[in-house]
């Protein structure tokens, strides 16, 4: 073998390497951002009860709406559109200060309520173990 397949060989293994590590290495951190969301979730539905519901409820009628607007299947338009609609109403309503990610966890729960109803009923039932 020359040097050039020797590099290859050798590039192919720690991408290997790196595939197999990576998830393990990131997993505490998403863990951590899981935690600081819904944290700032539960802060956000105590200090604003009234605004949480409403948000809840529009960001579950914009992710139906965008599974029908007959969208690519790709996720990140689909996202998008909920995202966009759900900022519109807001501002409509003069709640355009509202922290996005606060209204990406609106969105992702919404998509789990939705299309996901199972998981979260299983996610529920080892809380209350």
């Amino acid at each position: 073998m020359n040097v050039a397949e020797w590099k290859e060989v050798i590039g192919l293994i720690v991408m290997a390497i790196v595939m197999v590590l990576v998830p393990y290495v990131l997993k505490p951190y998403l863990s951590l951002a899981k935690v600081r969301a819904e944290r700032a979730w539960f802060d956000f539905s105590k200090e604003q009860p009234k605004l949480a519901v409403y948000l809840t409820a529009f960001a579950r009628t914009a992710v139906v709406a965008a599974e029908q607007a007959g969208l690519k299947k790709d996720a990140f338009d689909k996202k998008d559109y909920a995202m966009t609609a759900v900022q519109a109403w807001l501002r409509h309503e003069g709640y355009a200060s509202i922290d996005p990610l606060l209204i990406d966890a609106a969105i992702e729960q919404a998509v789990m309520e939705v299309f996901n109803p199972d998981y979260l009923g299983w996610v529920a039932d080892k809380v209350v173990e």
